[in-house]
């Protein structure tokens, strides 16, 4: 039996993941006008940053189609194998804007990328050995909102915090600086780009950690909030400035 807040769950999982890529596509389509390869990265590591919910929305259309739940032990390598690759873009965009120091960045890279190889290792060595179902815990899909849920397991949680974390302080930091600048539509952005990181941080956290339908829909919301103030933040059109002048 499926409740009605779970199909409100679904179709919020997908206006989120579908709002976010076309937004990762608004800005990579940035840099084919600029040619600034910040924009680039920046559109790949927001569209990326969705690829936890994509199994959820396999399940749910799957469901809309044919009525059934099916078992998400394959789907579950569609929402962690481009993960990795996704923060160690984010990183290469943070490098290109943050003023750091050429040998510090050597050290980022090395403690960004590092753990991330890692686990992108481990996922394959999990796959060719037929291991998938370490990345998910055991889970009822017919347990009250639990439908279209991917239930992480504590192998998986671990790395999603840490790539949480990266995402943070890189994010505050690159939006701090933008809000002490002397111009005032970089300030601007500045508001956007911390709220949206913040507001990411929330709904992520919300969503995997506290499994309650109500709360996933709280989350899904706050986060398709987040693509938004990114999307402000990162390129601000005329209509959230104010400006005639982009």
């Amino acid at each position: 039996m499926v409740d009605f807040i779970e199909y409100i769950n679904g179709f919020l999982t997908i206006l989120f993941v579908v709002i976010s890529v076309l937004i990762g596509l608004i800005i990579i389509n940035k840099y084919r006008e600029k040619k600034q390869t910040q924009f680039l990265y920046f559109g790949l590591f927001w569209a990326g940053m969705t690829t936890p919910w994509w199994p959820q929305i396999v399940i749910f259309l799957n469901f809309l189609i044919t009525g059934t739940v099916i078992e998400m032990d394959f789907w579950v390598i569609l929402g962690v194998a481009f993960l990795p690759f996704t923060v160690i873009v984010g990183v290469m965009a943070y490098l290109i804007v943050l003023p750091i120091n050429p040998n510090k960045k050597n050290i980022i890279r090395a403690v960004t990328y590092t753990p991330n190889i890692l686990y992108e290792i481990f996922l394959l060595i999990a796959i060719f050995s037929n291991n998938i179902t370490i990345w998910i815990a055991d889970h009822d899909p017919f347990a009250v909102g639990g439908a279209f849920i991917i239930d992480w397991s504590y192998f998986s949680i671990p790395y999603f915090i840490l790539s949480l974390i990266f995402f943070l302080i890189f994010g505050i930091w690159f939006s701090r600086l933008s809000m002490k600048s002397d111009n005032s539509e970089v300030r601007l952005k500045g508001k956007f780009l911390f709220v949206a990181f913040i507001s990411f941080a929330i709904g992520t956290m919300i969503d995997f950690i506290i499994p309650d339908p109500i709360i996933y829909m709280i989350a899904r919301l706050i986060l398709l909030s987040s693509s938004l103030e990114f999307y402000m933040g990162l390129l601000l059109p005329k209509w959230a400035s104010g400006s005639r002048n982009q």
